[in-house]
């Protein structure tokens, strides 16, 4: 059995011949992303088959197609919905909009006396700012599609003493981790595990607006509001509200402009291919909630996919101390990227 690999870019047969379709899929691109999230996206791999005139454009594999191939569970279509409310960022209350069956939203207590003592609490713009600071975090992002649809749960913790990143994605009971080190420019899947695989760091950004493996992981470990994307005059400040493991906190509703945040319409480790380009939403708006200490602690944020509803919950943690990533031990071949010559496409 032979399954082409329908991961990013790919494009879907009513999009074939469009003037506005996607360009052709960067396969080397896919195959990265599918050995760090094939177990969430939902593709059966028994064999990844490379076209022959992909050879010519994207040349430099540095691992065997038959190598990566497994098995992964693929999960059923996404179920839509009839209609997805937007979000109700008009009101001053903290309650969040009304969301369809099979997508829950948390709500948190709001605290109504509650009120900064210094006016320059609580600042979401300052919050914002101080993301840019290269700091030990840990972030925990839960991203719901459709009605008893697609769940993912991916945590990353950032190393800036040794440059590094650690993933870990877990969807439908299965568990997938990856190692980016970004010194040596490898990804490692799966580390100290049989199963383990190394790829080249530059074959998972390709393709996208990162500049590098720093700006592509940030855009994922800090969230969708970040200096670059942050919009004052489409925020509004509101109430005070109470969340477990954050407390005291105050409530932002903002807005984003889609195309600045690609990796945010739909989920980066989402499921891309069960929508069409022009599914995805071209403003998301969120809810950002900035603790006292002047950080942003969550961000929440429900939008339309065409007619499936899609829910992000974006927790933010600032470590005490820098996380220790690990390369895998004993280390595994080292795959510099000169190791392969790269043909420009």
């Amino acid at each position: 059995m032979v399954i082409d690999v329908p991961l990013t870019g790919m494009v879907s047969n009513d999009d074939q011949g469009r003037d506005d379709a996607p360009d052709p899929p960067n396969w080397r691109r896919a195959i990265g992303i599918a050995l760090v999230a094939g177990v969430v996206i939902g593709v059966g791999i028994s064999v990844v088959r490379l076209q022959a005139d992909d050879d010519a454009s994207t040349s430099g594999s540095t691992i065997p197609a038959e190598e990566l191939a497994t098995v992964i569970t693929t999960p059923p279509t996404l179920a839509p919905v009839s209609a997805l409310p937007p979000p109700d960022f008009e009101t001053g209350e903290t309650a969040p909009p009304t969301l369809p069956p099979g997508v829950t939203r948390p709500v948190y207590e709001a605290v109504p006396d509650a009120g900064p003592d210094d006016p320059a609490l609580f600042e979401l713009a300052a919050a914002i700012t101080r993301l840019d600071e290269d700091l030990p975090r840990r972030s925990e992002t839960h991203v719901e599609l459709g009605v008893g649809g697609y769940v993912l749960d991916v945590t990353i913790d950032r190393d800036p003493v040794r440059d590094r990143y650690r993933l870990v994605l877990e969807s439908r009971g299965v568990t997938q981790v990856a190692i980016v080190d970004v010194a040596s420019g490898v990804t490692y899947v799966n580390p100290d595990t049989d199963d383990q695989a190394e790829i080249l760091t530059a074959d998972i950004i390709a393709g996208s607006p990162a500049v590098d493996a720093n700006d592509y992981f940030d855009r994922l470990l800090l969230g969708p509001l970040r200096s670059d994307t942050y919009d004052t005059s489409s925020t509004r400040g509101r109430g005070f509200v109470t969340i477990d493991g954050v407390g005291l906190a105050r409530e932002f509703a903002t807005g984003v402009r889609g195309e600045l945040i690609p990796e945010w319409q739909i989920y980066a480790f989402g499921p891309v291919l069960e929508f069409r380009p022009e599914d995805r939403p071209s403003v998301l708006e969120y809810a950002a909630y900035v603790t006292e200490d002047g950080r942003v602690a969550q961000v929440d944020g429900v939008s339309s996919l065409g007619v499936v509803s899609q829910l992000v919950e974006h927790r933010l943690t600032l470590l005490d101390d820098a996380p220790i990533v690990e390369l895998p031990t004993p280390p595994a071949a080292s795959l510099a990227p000169s190791s392969t010559p790269a043909t420009t496409p």
